[in-house]
């Protein structure tokens, strides 16, 4: 575990919002690979990019919901029984047509 400066903490939070709200994967190592450098500043193994993006998508987790990029509320399915039910009902009032 590393212990981490509170600023340096709340700059790789903020790293990692930015991550996730960014659609273009190349801009998105950008933002890993500065987060990686400025990390190996406080560890003393070795780092990888996949780890930084490995720790990003892990603490993405933890963040707070109204916090998570793109975080909208699962849509609610119906049972797979009562899917298959509609699909039944709906082929034979076509059939009856």
């Amino acid at each position: 575990m590393i212990e981490l400066p509170p600023a340096v903490a709340r700059a790789f939070v903020e790293a990692m919002r930015a991550y996730f709200a960014e659609a273009d994967p190349a801009k998105r190592g950008q933002i890993a690979v500065l987060q990686m450098h400025a990390l190996r500043n406080h560890w003393s193994g070795k780092l990888r990019l996949h780890d930084v993006e490995a720790m990003f998508i892990e603490m993405r987790e933890h963040l707070h919901p109204a916090d998570q990029p793109n975080s909208q509320a699962p849509k609610r399915q119906r049972p797979q029984a009562a899917r298959k039910a509609a699909a039944t009902k709906a082929s034979r009032s076509k059939r009856r047509s």
